[in-house]
């Protein structure tokens, strides 16, 4: 009750010494969800204070149908064919107070005015070199400092139509001991939601170390997993 703050404090104390089963479940479940949203293993690897940076934008997801290239076209043919330079790997950028020059692994030097690099976090902590002169040392350090989990999705396609959902998102918790019979593997149980893609498509989402032992699977694991 917000009209009673000692009352809500003392419920609240009460719920962290005796946790039931099921507020335990969902806590799991919510560690989950936010280290899928972090892209982490564990929310102990989380920076607290980076947290309020975020920021949630109103509205719905938007599903990308076909994948991104179809955002990416229109506006490539909107550009100059020979100022794109596609399947063209970067292998250094050098720049001083005149000039930016970008070298490809194809021999190929680009001039620039400016330069925005988009790569990933691997790249930044594996290509020292990329830049010369390099990055200062407290920007490399805090590239390094950065870690990146896994989420995994796993789609499962029925041959029937599933029904209709009143929510795309269902967030799975069990309590310890409340499954009626056992799994046939460990990442089963360690699905936090379900998502539904279409009429006959449902998606399970995992984290962390359960994540990777996924992507260790064969297709035929798996389906036999989930039958």
């Amino acid at each position: 009750d917000e009209r009673d703050p000692v009352r809500a404090d003392v419920y609240l104390s009460s719920k962290v010494r005796n946790p039931r089963p099921l507020d335990v479940a969902l806590e799991q479940t919510f560690k989950k969800l936010q280290c899928s949203i972090e892209g982490c293993d564990s929310v102990s690897e989380l920076n607290g204070r980076a947290l309020k940076e975020y920021d949630e934008l109103d509205g719905e997801n938007v599903e990308v149908r076909f994948g991104f290239q179809n955002v990416v076209e229109p506006f490539r043919a909107l550009i100059p064919a020979d100022c794109l330079h596609m399947n063209a790997e970067v292998v250094q950028i050098k720049w001083d107070s005149e000039r930016l020059v970008v070298s490809l692994k194809n021999g190929n030097r680009v001039l620039a005015d400016h330069v925005v690099v988009t790569c990933s976090l691997g790249v930044l902590q594996h290509r020292k070199n990329l830049f010369d002169p390099p990055l200062p040392d407290w920007k490399q350090q805090s590239i390094d400092r950065i870690r990146m989990g896994v989420v995994e999705k796993v789609f499962i396609e029925f041959k029937t139509k599933i029904g209709e959902a009143r929510k795309p998102w269902c967030f799975v918790a069990h309590e310890e001991g409340s499954l009626t019979r056992p799994l046939r593997s460990s990442w089963l149980s360690k699905v936090y939601a379900i998502t539904r893609v279409n009429e006959q498509t449902l998606v399970l989402w995992i984290t962390g170390k359960a994540a990777i032992e996924v992507t260790s699977l064969e297709k035929e694991d798996i389906e036999r997993d989930v039958r």
